[in-house]
This record gives structure tokens, C-alpha cells and sequence, in this order.
């Protein structure tokens, strides 16, 4: 996993990090993971620059990071059986995917990274559908319990067992990787403040009372959250406190999502405020994308919510968040839009599309356009494999539709197709996207 995590602490930043109580004294550093006790404050993107009052800004709002706490063990090295751990296997099956990928024959020719062998090890899950599976492959009880919990198996069914695990097994992965730039960020912060500290004392700056004075730890460390820990460009970023308000002429889109998986080397938002959705795609096999990514989104902001607290409960050391976007309704009527509601159409496109199957020429239509809106499918995505084109119209019923709980309507979702169009909405939603982000709640 050597291109996922940051390098590896160095001497100096874990004497600093010790120093200043976020790192307990630990004398086993062998065992290759550490105790991090420190509070978080979630500082204003925005302190100390000057906000651009350009149309490309971004607004934010944070939630339980003020405060919100870190008290947990995080791995220290970018491949062990610690890190195996961490996203989500137990310690037997850690054991034996690190020893399988350490004693690869020729390393330095292989092309299989830990990663590798972590896919590897659950790809038995495409086409399951008992839980007990997941302990088979080596989940561990918090993750086979959070994937079971009832009040989630709609969300759950809209795609396999396989699709879940990896989403949440990646995720922890993602969370493990911003936990370490967050604490390293910090601790370069120490470092700089501290080398700083003693130039002024050999200048003859400080007192020998000042500098006991600093010298005095607190029992609970403190870590201010800056722009470059939500990765957010300062500059075109605004926190807010309140609900945004819907602007005229606008259709407001909602997805839950992992805030992790944003962060990455496709920033969701630049430095100039430029919009990157790559990082939001879903893979083949959805509902209405047989064999390419979609841009999905949902109309229903109480379905978003959900899939983001079901992220959270599967993931409870990553920050989730809730993105809202505005689109133009004009922008929107300039699109080729298919709408396929509950229907015999409907459920033979869903069937092809979860299959990823080659759609045939009646769907000839869906190929090129821009969006496709419909009804959201929760029926069990192995059984609607296995059953024959004869069965479809028997086997999927209205009770498999995706339900929003304050409403009892099926769900809704939009399914953004066609690559040039993704593009056109980047840039309509320019300055028109907003982030409720939430601490991780362990």
C-alpha cells in the first residue's frame, strides 16, 4: 500500500509528537502502531486568509469538531498486519494476508501491492448474500455488524456484499491515510514552531520564564484543524453556521459520502475553486450504468443523509460527509434526459445494468444521453443476477424499490451519463456546492 499511506513517522516527529501528549510514552514502537490521545477544533478555513469573493466559493459547515476527540490506536507503518487491522480484518486473517504478500515470489517484479491481496481476499463475496460470508473472508464483528444492521439492508441491497466490503474496507483505508497526514501536518507545525523558538532564544528573545512557561504540556493535546486537513483551498472557501438557501431557478442534488474518499490526488475542489466530480463516480454495475461510471444523485435529501450515516456506522473512524450541489434549471433543460420509472422498462434495464451486461438495442436510447432519473432498486442485487430474463417481471416487485422513511415514496436518483456532460455541470456548479462534514464518532 505504499502509494496510500504517507512515509513512515520520523524520530523527530514522534519525540514531538510525545512531547506534546498526542503520542502517550509508548516503549513497545516495535509493535508497529501507537496510542493518539488529542482533541480536535475544526479552525475556519478561511482564518488568516482572506476569503475570495469570487463565485467559485465553497461553503462549509463542520459538525461535532468543536470539540471532537481522537483516542485510538493508528499503525505507524505503511504495510503491516497493524494496518490490515485498522480497515477492517481480523488479527488471523491480517496474519495471513501479510504473510501471503510478504513471501510473493520476486517482489520486485510483482505488480500486486498489499491492496492487491486485500481485494483478493474478499473477491469470494461477488455474488453472496449471507452475512455469515463475511466471516469467512475475515471481517471483523464491528464491520459484519454495522453491514447487517436491518435498518440499512435497503441501502445494502442496492448493490452486492462484495461492492460493500470494499467500499468500507477502502474507506478505513482512506480514514488510516488522512489520520496520518493530519497528525504528520501537525507535528511539522511543532517542529517548525519549536526550531523557530530556538533561534529566538539564542537571539536572546526569550526569558528563561517564557520559555518554562512553553515548555509546559497540557494533559489533552489540542490540534487545530486547518484548510489542508479538510483538504479545502482556503481561498475559495466559506464556513457557515446556517442551511443554505435554495437559489431561484435551481434543483438542489444530494450524496453521502465518506469526507476520506474526496481526498485525494482528484481534489474535489482546486485552488481556483474549479469542481472535480471524479472523485464521486460510481463504478459499473448500478442501477442505470451497465458497464460505466455514473455521476449518481438523489433529489432527496433524507436518502443522501442515510447512505452518509450508514457510512458512518460502518466506518466510525472516518469523517463523513453530506455534499449538496445547486443546478440551473436551464442547464438542466439543455440535457438529453431519459426518465424510467417503476415499470417492465425499468426493471429490464436494472436487471442488464446490475449485471453489467452489454445493453441490447431496446435500450438503445440510454446509451448516449445525459441523464437518466428514476426510481432507486433495493432488491437484492445477487438474487436479480441469478434469475432469468423470463423471471424479471415476477421477481422484482414494487416492494424492491429504495423508500424515503418520512415520505413512504420510492427514492429517487439521477444518473449523470455522458462524460461531456459531467464536465458542463462541473462548471455550472462552480461556487453552488456545499459541505456538511462530520467528525468520525470513535
Amino acid at each position: 500500500m505504499a502509494g496510500y499511506l504517507p512515509g513512515c513517522f520520523t524520530e523527530e516527529e514522534i519525540q514531538c509528537l510525545e512531547e506534546n501528549a498526542i503520542f502517550p510514552p509508548d516503549p513497545h514502537r516495535s509493535q508497529g502502531k501507537r496510542k493518539i490521545s488529542a482533541t480536535l477544533i475544526a479552525s475556519t478555513p478561511s482564518s488568516n486568509t482572506s476569503i475570495s469573493s469570487s463565485a467559485s466559493t465553497t461553503s462549509v459547515r463542520t459538525w461535532n469538531f468543536n470539540p471532537s476527540t481522537i483516542s485510538t490506536n493508528i499503525p505507524t507503518d505503511k504495510e503491516s498486519i497493524e494496518v490490515l487491522e485498522y480497515i477492517g480484518f481480523e488479527p488471523a486473517t491480517a496474519l495471513d494476508i501479510f504473510q501471503r504478500y510478504t513471501s510473493r515470489p520476486e517482489p520486485d517484479d510483482c505488480p500486486d501491492d498489499l491492496l492487491s491481496y486485500v481485494h483478493g481476499q474478499i473477491s469470494d463475496l461477488k455474488g453472496e448474500t449471507s452475512h455469515e460470508a463475511l466471516a469467512r473472508v475475515g471481517i471483523n464483528t464491528q464491520i459484519q455488524s454495522a453491514i447487517a444492521d436491518p435498518m440499512f439492508s435497503d441501502i445494502l441491497w442496492t448493490r452486492d456484499l462484495h461492492f460493500w466490503v470494499k467500499d468500507t474496507l477502502d474507506t478505513n483505508l482512506a480514514s488510516l491515510r488522512n489520520q496520518h497526514g493530519l497528525i504528520k501536518r501537525h507535528a511539522g507545525r511543532l517542529i517548525a514552531h519549536k526550531n523557530k523558538r530556538k533561534r529566538r532564544r539564542v537571539q536572546g528573545s526569550f526569558s528563561t520564564e517564557e520559555e518554562s512557561t512553553e515548555q509546559i504540556h497540557q494533559p489533552v493535546a489540542t490540534i487545530n484543524m486547518t484548510s489542508e486537513d479538510f483538504h479545502l483551498p482556503p481561498t475559495c472557501t466559506t464556513i457557515v453556521d446556517g442551511d443554505i438557501p435554495l437559489l431561484p431557478d435551481h434543483i438542489a442534488l444530494y450524496k453521502g459520502k465518506a469526507h476520506g474518499e474526496m481526498r485525494s490526488s482528484r481534489q474535489l475542489i482546486s485552488s481556483d475553486g474549479t469542481i472535480n466530480l471524479s472523485s464521486l463516480y460510481s463504478p459499473p454495475g448500478g442501477d442505470f450504468n451497465s458497464m460505466g461510471n455514473a455521476q449518481y444523485w438523489t433529489p432527496d435529501k433524507e436518502i443522501a443523509e442515510k447512505y452518509r450515516q450508514w457510512t458512518a456506522l460502518r466506518c466510525p473512524q472516518s469523517d463523513t460527509c453530506l455534499l449538496t450541489i445547486q443546478v440551473p434549471k436551464e442547464f438542466i433543460e439543455t440535457l438529453d434526459i431519459i426518465e424510467i420509472w417503476f415499470s417492465g422498462h425499468w426493471k429490464e434495464l436494472v436487471w442488464h445494468c446490475r449485471q453489467q451486461l452489454h445493453l441490447s438495442a431496446q435500450f438503445n436510447s440510454t446509451y448516449e444521453v445525459d441523464l437518466i432519473k428514476g426510481h432507486i432498486c433495493a432488491g437484492q442485487t445477487e438474487d436479480l443476477t441469478q434469475i432469468t430474463a423470463n423471471n424479471i417481471h415476477t421477481f422484482i416487485t414494487r416492494d424492491k424499490l429504495l423508500q424515503s422513511r418520512s415520505t413512504g415514496k420510492p427514492g429517487i436518483q439521477w444518473a449523470f451519463q455522458c462524460p461531456a456532460s459531467i464536465i458542463r455541470l462541473q462548471e455550472q456548479i462552480s461556487g453552488k456546492m456545499h459541505l456538511d462534514i462530520f467528525a468520525a464518532t470513535n
